[in-house]
């Protein structure tokens, strides 16, 4: 039995794992990890299961999520796209926001670790995301919630 990944950079992790013709969520339901095994969080899970709990560089990665509050990463956010507007412009002109970049992390992850269950890019999640970012108050997310009836 083989393991190997394809394809490893920003936002591909684990996206062409294949052990005996097994991908990821055959794997990650095997070893009893029931969520989105593509989830950044849960990925590290299931690596740990494989390569063991005191993996080096599964607890480097593990640590440098959960060194970080929600405030740091909104600051962060928010150096990278001051407004709401800037936030979602670059989200439609970039593929979706497949461009959104912090610190190596991208759209999913940031998500993931804003509480967003589901696909950040579908709109109602995208919206919610960004009503944690830049307030429930800002006019646009606002005018975005009513438009799409989620007040």
């Amino acid at each position: 039995m083989q393991a190997y990944a394809q394809g490893t950079g920003p936002g591909r992790l684990g996206r062409k794992i294949d052990v005996d013709g097994r991908r990821l969520s055959f794997l990650a339901l095997r070893m009893g990890i029931q969520e989105n095994p593509y989830a950044r969080a849960n990925f590290l899970l299931l690596s740990q299961k494989i390569y063991g709990e005191n993996n080096p560089d599964i607890l480097k990665e593990i640590e440098y999520i959960r060194e970080r509050t929600l405030e740091e990463w909104r600051f962060e956010i928010l150096k990278e796209y001051p407004t709401s507007v800037d936030w979602l412009t670059e989200f439609r002109q970039n593929n979706q926001g497949k461009g959104i970049n912090i610190d190596g992390r991208g759209l999913t992850f940031l998500g993931t670790q804003f509480g967003i269950h589901g696909d950040p890019r579908a709109i109602r999640n995208l919206i919610m995301l960004t009503g944690m970012i830049y307030g429930e108050d800002d006019p646009f997310v606002r005018r975005e919630r009513e438009r799409l009836g989620m007040v």
